[in-house]
Formats: C-alpha cells, sequence, structure tokens
C-alpha cells in the first residue's frame, strides 16, 4: 500500500456525531464506519473494510466528573492498557492541560497478526465525558503514507457539532467590524 507518492485530497467533508458530541472534517474520499455502542464511536478510512488505517473517535460518559487530581490514576490505566497490546512499544507521551480540557497524547506501535502498526492516540476529559482521537496506521510505513491525512482529520476534531453556517457567520460578522 505504501509508495513513495503522498496521498492527495480531493475534497473534505464534515462529520457531526448524530447527538451533538463531536465533530471533524475528513478526506471526502474516505468511509464513515458507525458502531452500534453507547460509547460513541465513529471511524473512517481510506479503505472501506478495513479499519487497519484508519482515524477513530471513541466518546464515553464516566458518569462522574474526571479532575485533573485524576490524572495520575488515568495514567496507571492507559499504561495498563498499553501493556495488553502485543509488543507494544512506547513512543512518546505527554500529559497536557488545557482550560476546557485535560488529557494525555501518545504515540505507540504494537503487533497485531505478525504486523506492526503505528498508533498516535489524544486521550482527554472534559467533566465527564473521556474522549478519544486515535490516528492508526495498518503498518508503521502505513502510519506515515497518510499522517498528512490523519492530521488533518486530528487537527480539525472538537468536542461538540460544527455549524459551518454559524461560523460563516461569525466570520463575516468579524470582517465587518474589522472595516
Amino acid at each position: 500500500m505504501a509508495t513513495h507518492a503522498r496521498p492527495s485530497f480531493r475534497g473534505a467533508a464534515l462529520y457531526n456525531h448524530p447527538k451533538q458530541r463531536f465533530s471533524f472534517w475528513y478526506p471526502s474520499d474516505w468511509h464513515i464506519l458507525q458502531f452500534d455502542d453507547a460509547a460513541h464511536q465513529v471511524a473512517v478510512t481510506p479503505q472501506q473494510d478495513d479499519i487497519s488505517t484508519s482515524f477513530m473517535v471513541e466518546v464515553r460518559d464516566l458518569e462522574t466528573p474526571i479532575t485533573r487530581d485524576d490524572r495520575s490514576l488515568l495514567r496507571e490505566g492507559i499504561e495498563a492498557g498499553l501493556k495488553e497490546l502485543t509488543d507494544y512499544q512506547l513512543l512518546n507521551f505527554e500529559p497536557f492541560d488545557e482550560k476546557h480540557r485535560f488529557g494525555f497524547d501518545f504515540l505507540y506501535t504494537f503487533i497485531v497478526d505478525h504486523q506492526v502498526r503505528k498508533r498516535h492516540t489524544v486521550l482527554y476529559y472534559r467533566d465527564h465525558w473521556q474522549y478519544s482521537l486515535s490516528c492508526q496506521g495498518a503498518t508503521v510505513e502505513d502510519y506515515h503514507y497518510w499522517l498528512p491525512m490523519l492530521n488533518f482529520i486530528l487537527m480539525t476534531s472538537t468536542g461538540a457539532t460544527f455549524n459551518a453556517v454559524e461560523w460563516m457567520a461569525a466570520r463575516d460578522a468579524q470582517a465587518e467590524s474589522n472595516r
């Protein structure tokens, strides 16, 4: 799959979660896979029937507020989960703390069916909600090949829905007030 050429955008589409949990922009020729579960989970992938290379969002209601004081316990849970993966290697692990959310940004590899996969996960908390955003390549090479598009999706992800009409109106109002 991976070659020396880079993937190219043919357009972008907006995904808004039906219950307004999150939104993101993704390459318009990618495929959406929705899961029927309480985790509010969706994936987009360049190959229709294979999520080995994908961007995945999962939002869970933890039913109790999570605070910054919980960080060491949360990190222990992440490390325990990573240890469940076959031959995982943690390449980078960074906590972050922003005004309305905090969490962890980590990069790691692991083995599935004798194949090394690479995954970048941003796991963050807002009140009682846990957001997991993962960019994954079926192989390390696939991860690097698709990285520009995976980063685009990650950078446009938000913990709410995106209303393009409201955004354009606000942008136009701002431009008008700057005149």
